[in-house]
């Protein structure tokens, strides 16, 4: 599967140890599939590089087969040798130029941005999407950066609008279903969520959160 980025927006599922209880990844990510969930991410901070490349090549080819997408947090290694459709990296991570060099033109990479630097300093032609946060406070991330408001993502998206108008952008951390609707009048194309989505009933959280995007993006 090459890169398509026209799945870049909506609903976009954090999943890994941290969001999902027990080992059973499979029949989570089933749930979500069969419930329009189409773009994934998964964030790994206490696997094995061994059995993260194992989980990720099969949860990939599940995706796949519903024409969904599954990027890997952080681990250029582990997407590559998983073929998984992409990576998603910090600041702090490899570089995008880097990470491109890699992974070569085919893969998805997204970057992650908390402050204005990290919004000027995009570059679109290497990287395919942005996730700013923090926009709320969360308990799903341990290292999760000082929320930054409502207010502040929709002055972002309009920088990165007002220069690039089809971008894709997201906004992470704290994001549930009743925040989402004021994330989405920000300006985002997405959001990402982990808990909102992994924790109850996972197939009534999935139909939520694609229903209210709806409601603002179609």
């Amino acid at each position: 599967m090459g890169k398509d980025i026209s799945i870049i927006r909506g609903i976009y599922a954090i999943i890994g140890p941290s969001h999902i209880t027990g080992d059973d990844y499979h029949h989570t990510v089933k749930i979500m599939l069969n419930n329009g969930i189409r773009l994934f991410q998964w964030r790994d901070k206490t696997s094995s590089t061994r059995d993260m490349i194992e989980i990720c090549r099969d949860l990939c080819h599940d995706i796949t087969s519903h024409h969904g997408v599954l990027l890997v947090n952080d681990r250029v290694d582990v997407a590559l040798a998983s073929k998984a459709h992409g990576v998603h990296l910090g600041q702090q991570d490899m570089s995008v130029k880097d990470a491109r060099k890699i992974l070569g033109n085919d893969k998805i990479i997204g970057i992650s941005a908390t402050q204005q630097q990290h919004i000027d300093g995009i570059d679109t032609h290497i990287c395919d999407y942005i996730s700013i946060g923090a926009i709320f406070p969360t308990n799903s991330k341990a290292d999760a950066k000082s929320p930054i408001g409502v207010n502040m993502l929709k002055k972002y998206c309009n920088d990165i609008k007002n220069i690039h108008p089809t971008y894709p952008i997201f906004c992470i951390s704290g994001v549930h279903h009743d925040n989402m609707g004021d994330c989405f009048a920000a300006g985002v194309d997405g959001v990402a969520m982990a808990q909102a989505l992994c924790v109850g009933d996972v197939a009534k959280n999935c139909q939520q959160a694609i229903k209210i995007y709806h409601q603002y993006k179609i």
